[in-house]
């Protein structure tokens, strides 16, 4: 979907005809810079309503759940 939008480019790489780059086009890079500060617009609003040292709490509380070295020996 995202070459097919035009966001991003494959590129054969120089060095090894079997690897190939992806890149971000000129509208991959301006939807960017827009998610960007939808993005922030997002998280400021969180913060005026949830307060911003809770909101700096969840964030640490999450971050240490998502590199937790438990969860790598989970099991399915």
């Amino acid at each position: 979907p995202l070459e097919r939008d035009g966001l991003i480019a494959f590129e054969q790489s120089t060095e090894d005809r079997r690897r190939q780059h992806v890149t971000l086009t000129r509208a991959g890079k301006a939807k960017f810079r827009e998610a960007t500060r939808l993005w922030a617009t997002a998280q400021k609003r969180f913060e005026d309503v949830f307060g911003e040292p809770q909101a700096a709490k969840l964030r640490a509380t999450l971050m240490s759940i998502a590199h937790d070295d438990r969860l790598a020996r989970l099991k399915d």
